[in-house]
């Protein structure tokens, strides 16, 4: 089994190039829309509301990783399989670990950012 990369650069460089003003473009949507996303559903699993939590989780997955954050997106994943069998404990016990690797994945898709050369 592989291990999950908290941050895969070869995706936004197949998708970008390295092109910096790109980079600049993706790094200030996701640190923008994400975390809005992740608060909506730390309070989805906190209302135990299972149409947010089955969506925003769905939303984030896919999300997370078409930029590059794998092991973010396994986590939206799990609690999406969770949200979907309507599982409300192991939705709110998994939840620390996706805000964890979420947290982890900005930080290295910003030292990413600032790798990039104007």
């Amino acid at each position: 089994m592989s291990t999950l990369k908290d941050f895969d650069t070869d995706r936004l460089d197949m998708l970008f190039g390295r092109d910096k003003s790109m980079v600049d473009e993706i790094v200030e949507i996701v640190l923008t829309d994400f975390p809005i996303s992740v608060k909506k559903l730390e309070a989805a699993i906190s209302e135990k509301d299972i149409t947010a939590i089955t969506h925003l989780s769905h939303t984030l997955k896919g999300s997370v990783a078409n930029v590059g954050g794998d092991k973010t997106s396994d986590s939206a994943k799990k609690i999406h399989d969770a949200a979907k069998e309507e599982d409300f404990t192991s939705c709110s016990e998994l939840f620390p670990q996706f805000e964890q690797d979420i947290l982890k994945f900005f930080e290295e898709l910003k030292k990413y950012q600032g790798s990039l050369s104007t």
